[in-house]
């Protein structure tokens, strides 16, 4: 029986191969095999990557696999350190590889490391090695993917939540240990003072906040979805998201 890794690779194989990719393997390499090649378990400076990504013969992507279930937003790091490419690939767009992908089979991610504030976001499949291209030849224009920023709140930041902003975290409540990595307040050491929210509000860092409540429809009375209505959802454990019909109001 495979292994949820090894399921992980055969559908990401037919995701790719879907989206006009040719997969090899290192040892039987031919990359004028197709216009898009993805090479498995390709050496990079970071180690070996899952799938190299190859267009006209010429290196400008990564992707990262990962089994079913695995946080993608937790691992867009571990993509990036893939992506330099100088010293181990002669054949490359750009140095890094400005494409990234992470992938479970069920869900996928998708960076442009040319944006200095891009993140990894959802896509619904891997693009094409066309489209790709097309993009790589465009380093002045952003995708329209990567047109706002994020900003995330929360009282209990988890691995992924940190994973996800690379720990581009300002200040945590109740006097924890401020984690950020960039921006920290000037003669503090990141990491390693205390920093309270009261602190960060007095320097400037943060601003104070108003507690308001607001009221609909919906919050107040409920909703009634009626029998028929179809809508999707999302398994919480494997990720995959399906269509289902509401069967009684």
């Amino acid at each position: 029986m495979s292994t949820p890794e090894q399921q992980a690779r055969e559908t990401i194989d037919a995701l790719l191969g879907a989206a006009g990719w040719a997969i090899q393997n290192i040892a039987s390499l031919n990359l004028s095999a197709a216009r898009g090649v993805a090479v498995r378990e390709m050496q990079s400076h970071g180690g070996p990557a899952d799938y190299i990504l190859f267009v006209d013969g010429k290196a400008l992507g990564i992707v990262e696999a990962k089994k079913e279930r695995t946080p993608l937003s937790a691992v867009a790091e571990q993509s990036a350190r893939y992506t330099a490419a100088m010293k181990w690939i002669p054949q490359r767009w750009a140095d890094p590889l400005p494409f990234t992908y992470e992938s479970t089979g069920i869900e996928t991610n998708f960076r442009d490391q040319r944006d200095p504030d891009s993140r990894s976001r959802p896509v619904f499949a891997f693009h094409t090695p066309e489209h790709l291209l097309e993009l790589v030849q465009q380093p002045d224009t952003l995708i329209e993917y990567f047109d706002a920023f994020l900003i995330g709140l929360t009282a209990t930041p988890s691995k992924a939540t940190l994973g996800f902003f690379d720990r581009n975290l300002v200040t945590e409540p109740s006097g924890a240990r401020q984690t950020a990595r960039r921006g920290s307040p000037k003669g503090r050491r990141g990491g390693t003072d205390q920093y309270p929210y009261v602190q960060a509000d007095a320097d400037g860092v943060n601003v104070g906040y108003d507690i308001y409540r607001i009221k609909t429809e919906v919050s107040e009375k409920g909703v009634t979805v009626k029998a028929g209505h179809d809508y999707q959802k999302r398994d919480r454990l494997t990720r995959a998201k399906r269509w289902e019909i509401q069967e009684a109001e």
